[in-house]
């Protein structure tokens, strides 16, 4: 849920510059900014691609990969929507401020357990 959030923040973020005009062409992609303090936007492109694993990718590794099996195969196609992202990584700094100002709580993603890959 956290990250299908994050997209929709972001995607929210590129319609309100496309529609003031903040919004650049830089090569191929569209960049843009939504203050002078933040991050540079990419605006990525919505695409298909193609999730997963074959089934001859694990051959030979079946034991030692058996918990990402179910999840990996088989390899099938996905549609991604357009949604921007920063261009560079973000800093502790700037993620301070983030945490700072929406409440983001302290544990942050340390919390993440890894039963929820099924270990």
């Amino acid at each position: 849920m956290g990250k299908l959030l994050v997209l929709v923040i972001f995607s929210l973020l590129a319609i309100a510059a496309m529609a003031d005009g903040r919004m650049t062409r830089v090569g191929q992609l569209d960049h843009f900014r939504d203050c002078d303090g933040c991050s540079e936007m990419v605006v990525l492109p919505s695409g298909n691609y193609m999730m997963g694993a074959t089934e001859e990718e694990f051959r030979g590794v079946e034991d030692k990969y058996k918990v990402m099996y179910g999840y990996e195969v088989p390899r099938h196609e996905e549609h991604v929507a357009s949604f921007a992202m920063a261009n560079f990584a973000v800093t502790r700094g700037q993620f301070a401020v983030f945490a700072k100002e929406t409440g983001f709580p302290r544990q942050g993603l340390r919390d993440f357990q890894r039963k929820n890959l099924g270990q």
